[in-house]
């Protein structure tokens, strides 16, 4: 008799146990060989979603750019408001001192009408209420310089000093209505 069959003779519950633990080997096996299975169909996943990340990225940095951008412009705009309240002498509005400026303009074209003799210069008195709307304007855009182009600024106040040529009350009404034409407020 071999020794097997000796252990079996003497106790028929190891043979039993034996085989039990074998098939539970094998269940074991099945089981780790599945765990490897899915830890590789993870890491390939993984990497998968590496790539996707990797392809994006550019996608990605170019939203984070987008709120960076917004701000920007938001800050860019404040500051500009700051500059011209600080630098304006004067909290009133673009629109406002425009609209004054209107107005101001209107009024030396409303004094030079007024002028009796359209072929004679203006009189004293009119030149004199002219010089004075004339400067009203001149220190509106002095104040508010920083609401404007210099290069307007300086054309209006060549056009401004070119009224006060010796020149016929018709003269100056062409001159003030090309002015309003030209600087439109």
């Amino acid at each position: 008799i071999s020794g097997a069959d000796t252990v079996s003779l003497h106790n028929p519950h190891a043979v039993a146990a034996t085989r039990r633990l074998a098939s539970a080997g094998n269940i074991v096996r099945a089981l780790l060989i599945q765990l490897q299975a899915s830890a590789r169909d993870a890491q390939v996943a993984l990497a998968a979603v590496d790539d996707l990340l990797a392809a994006q990225t550019v996608t990605i940095r170019a939203l984070a750019l987008v709120p960076a951008l917004l701000l920007l412009v938001l800050v860019s705009k404040g500051v500009r408001i700051l500059f011209l309240a600080l630098f304006s002498r004067s909290v009133k509005r673009t629109d406002d001192v425009k609209s004054e400026a209107a107005a101001t303009l209107q009024e030396m074209q409303r004094i030079a009408l007024l002028a009796r003799d359209d072929s004679e210069p203006l009189s004293d008195v009119a030149l004199g209420a002219l010089a004075v709307e004339t400067f009203s304007l001149s220190n509106l855009l002095r104040v508010h310089r920083a609401r404007f182009k210099p290069a307007r600024l300086r054309r209006l106040d060549r056009a401004l000093r070119d009224l006060f040529a010796p020149l016929p009350a018709r003269a100056v009404v062409a001159a003030l209505d090309a002015l309003e034409r030209d600087h439109a407020f």
